[in-house]
């Protein structure tokens, strides 16, 4: 099997999930704190602890609006997004 034949399996994150988040199959939920359902724990404003090209998707529902500095989320979310 040839390198380009193999598919990369990439992430799918949910970000500011809440503490008490509810689980969805196949995103990995998010949050600046931890909690119930909550798989990872870091703050949007900083680097994110990923990889680049490692995220295919990221769902983020009512966060924009209470980040300090909006454009460090859209670099952060650019360098991961494949």
């Amino acid at each position: 099997m040839d390198s380009m034949s193999v598919k990369k399996t990439l992430l799918r994150l949910e970000v500011g999930c809440g503490s008490i988040a509810k689980k969805t199959p196949g995103l990995i939920n998010c949050d600046l704190y931890p909690g119930p359902g909550v798989d990872m724990v870091f703050d949007l404003m900083e680097e994110w602890p990923l990889k680049d090209n490692t995220v295919g998707h990221i769902r983020a529902n009512h966060v924009l609006e209470h980040l300090s500095d909006p454009f460090t989320f859209f670099k952060e979310a650019w360098r991961v997004l494949a």
